[in-house]
């Protein structure tokens, strides 16, 4: 404390429970449980799978018809038979991909009494027939391609995160999508993350 009794703009504040009231009579601050304890629910989808020929979209996040998705962080590796150049794309689309050969994968919640994650996740082994309207190429990156096929021999990621915001998706027809700009990976395996909250 100083000597006006405010409190020192070094100090912290710590510990209180539900209902704890903290300053003077007249200008009191009310700690509730249900800010204290408040999280935003969270989920992770993975998959490790291969490429088709001629890549476009391999691996995407739809939104959700009750919840905003908001995308933290995307991991990407990939290996390939030759080392080669690529250019890896996040595209955001306006409508859903449609046809090709795609995994729905397991979204799993980091915590059990979150609800159930409503976002859908893919990871394609044949390229969509059909891509959804692009709305922009939200990333491009040029990266090498480690050769000898294993995951072990330098892999590139691809990362979104401790951005000023993360990538929004609202509602049931928007995307984002890790396209491989169609390029073929001869003897490629290909490891994918998504880290989303939905609200």
């Amino acid at each position: 404390m100083n000597g006006g009794g405010d409190l020192d703009s070094t100090m912290q504040l710590r510990g209180g429970t539900d209902q704890t009231l903290i300053g003077n009579v007249s200008d009191r601050l009310l700690v509730s449980a249900a800010i204290q304890n408040a999280t935003t629910a969270t989920y992770s989808a993975s998959n490790v799978f291969k490429l088709a020929n001629t890549a476009t979209d391999v691996f995407t996040i739809s939104g959700s018809a009750s919840k905003t998705v908001k995308i933290y962080r995307i991991l990407f590796y990939l290996t390939a038979t030759t080392g080669s150049n690529a250019t890896i794309k996040g595209i955001r689309r306006s409508a859903l991909n449609t046809g090709g050969t795609s995994s729905l994968l397991t979204k799993v919640t980091f915590d059990t009494t979150n609800a159930a994650a409503t976002a859908v996740v893919r990871s394609y082994t044949a390229n969509p027939s059909a891509l959804g309207a692009t709305a922009g190429d939200a990333l491009t990156f040029g990266v090498y391609v480690s050769g000898g096929g294993t995951i072990g021999s330098n892999p590139f990621s691809l990362l979104i995160e401790n951005t000023t915001q993360p990538i929004v998706l609202r509602g049931l027809n928007e995307l984002f999508a890790v396209n491989m700009n169609s390029v073929t990976f001869a003897g490629n395996s290909a490891r994918a993350t998504v880290v989303w909250t939905e609200e």
